[in-house]
């Protein structure tokens, strides 16, 4: 079995409304945490997929991907073969389009 090229994802979306009530999403949604973790997977000789080809350590953006559309396709279209949700889940959240065969760390979005 090939080892999986992994993409970290970060909170871009807003978190849905549950009983009118919305959470305070956390500035730079988890950002820094993802780059934590993709940093760290790294260092134990994990593929990382990154949005830049050099990330800078100081830069958390340079290590994670938006848990949008876009930012699924970008980490998808840039190899990654498993998708660690370092963010809010939820039912109707895009990571539902993702291919099967991609893994997936994280909750599921209907448990949610």
């Amino acid at each position: 079995m090939k080892p999986a090229s992994i993409a970290v994802l970060y909170q871009a979306l807003p978190p849905p409304l549950i009983e009118g009530q919305r959470k305070t999403p956390k500035p730079g949604g988890y950002a820094d945490s993802g780059a934590d973790i993709a940093h760290a997977l790294r260092g134990a000789r994990h593929q990382i997929v990154t949005p830049r080809a050099r990330p800078d350590p100081r830069e958390p953006l340079d290590w994670v991907f938006p848990d949008t559309r876009e930012g699924l396709a970008s980490a998808l279209a840039g190899g990654a073969t498993l998708l660690w949700a370092n963010t809010v889940l939820f039912e109707g959240h895009p990571i539902e389009a993702v291919p099967l065969q991609t893994l997936i760390v994280g909750q599921t979005p209907r448990a949610m």
